[in-house]
């Protein structure tokens, strides 16, 4: 008896180490961001990343200063630390489109310029919202990147959209956007009459475990004190 309860004790603390690093949610949010203001401040930018479903948002929000168009889109590289401006192949861009309330997503050249749609691969798309209130305006989006991040086109130092304790931003404001797309839905045009931008490496971002995994966590205590009583019963 005393050797079956240790062992589902060692088990339950064996799960009780490993599940919230094996399934969480991160979370970065950062309010009055500075970096170049020409198309609006960066007032806030709240990201979420779950390293289980490969489960992505975003939503940033742009205040009019005066300084320039407000912004009408942007383009985003995320990285699970460094300033991912240089990397190449190792990270997806998504190019942000106010107008058609989209957001198309190719993998990143490295170059320190919007034109990775040029050359790179289209894999894939998902909806923008887009929300105007007043002198802010807001793009928020969700998408599961499961496909994108488990792509093997670029080699082994892929890896897609994903951060977890830290996070890294390359995010370009576009204003005065002018875009267009090609029949398969890829972009055809994404010029910017003028850009603004928030760069940042090493963002501390914070992990919350996921809900299943301490459930199944409680679940499995409950059921071996459950047979232990049993047992001395």
């Amino acid at each position: 008896m005393r050797i079956k309860t240790g062992l589902a004790l060692v088990t339950l603390s064996l799960l009780s180490a490993i599940a919230p690093a094996k399934a969480a949610t991160y979370t970065f949010e950062g309010n009055n961001l500075g970096g170049k203001t020409r198309t609006g401040d960066h007032t806030n930018i709240l990201t979420t990343y779950n390293n289980n479903t490969n489960q992505f948002t975003w939503s940033s929000t742009y205040t009019d200063n005066g300084s320039g168009p407000l912004a009408e889109g942007a383009w985003l590289v995320v990285s699970s630390g460094e300033n991912p401006r240089k990397n190449v192949d190792e990270y997806a861009i998504l190019y942000l489109d106010g107008a058609n309330e989209q957001v198309s997503i190719y993998n990143y050249s490295g170059q320190n310029n919007a034109y990775s749609y040029n050359t790179e691969q289209f894999l894939g798309s998902t909806a923008l919202n887009v929300i105007n209130n007043g002198s802010e305006r807001t793009f928020e989006f969700a998408l599961d990147a499961t496909d994108i991040n488990n792509n093997d086109s670029f080699g082994d130092e892929w890896k897609g959209i994903a951060f977890g304790d830290e996070i890294g931003l390359w995010f370009h404001g576009a204003g005065d956007l002018t875009t267009s797309y090609k029949q398969d839905g890829s972009l055809k045009t994404f010029s910017a009459g003028t850009t603004g931008w928030f760069d940042s490496k090493n963002e501390a971002a914070t992990a919350v475990p996921e809900p299943g995994s301490i459930a199944a966590l409680g679940l499995f205590a409950s059921a071996a004190a459950a047979k232990r009583r049993q047992r001395l019963g």
